[in-house]
């Protein structure tokens, strides 16, 4: 093998690793954005009070109490809207998951029956 075709050869290899290091870089930069998005739980809330007008008066202390659960997740922030009872801890719940591409995917609902005394609900399965 002469100089030329070694050297070829040479600047191929580089060119090769050069192209997948970059690749990688690529693809490591857009999964920690994907991970890391920037959006807060009041926006979050914010998004959800916009498309479901019934909850624009959660939080609340009138009766009955009114709460919002929100838990960060890397897919976006779980967010339950929960009524709470007296004689029943929880009158209902409805849970939601706002993705990091802010879209709305409703999770699902919580309406216990008449004996039941569920103390927490998970906002991730609504159960």
């Amino acid at each position: 093998m002469n100089v030329e075709m070694k050297m070829t050869k040479m600047v191929g290899l580089i060119i090769v690793v050069v192209f997948v290091a970059l690749l990688l870089l690529v693809v490591i930069i857009s999964q920690y954005n994907r991970n890391n998005s920037s959006f807060t739980k009041s926006e979050a809330i914010n998004i959800l009070k916009t498309k479901y007008p019934e909850f624009k008066d959660y939080p609340s202390d009138n009766l009955p109490p009114k709460r919002i659960i929100a838990e960060r997740d890397t897919d976006g922030w779980y967010i339950t809207f929960l009524q709470l009872g007296s004689g029943r801890p929880i009158l209902g719940a409805k849970c939601f998951l706002v993705k990091n591409d802010k879209s709305v995917v409703k999770i699902g609902e919580f309406n216990p029956d008449i004996n039941n005394t569920v103390l927490d609900i998970s906002p991730r399965t609504c159960r």
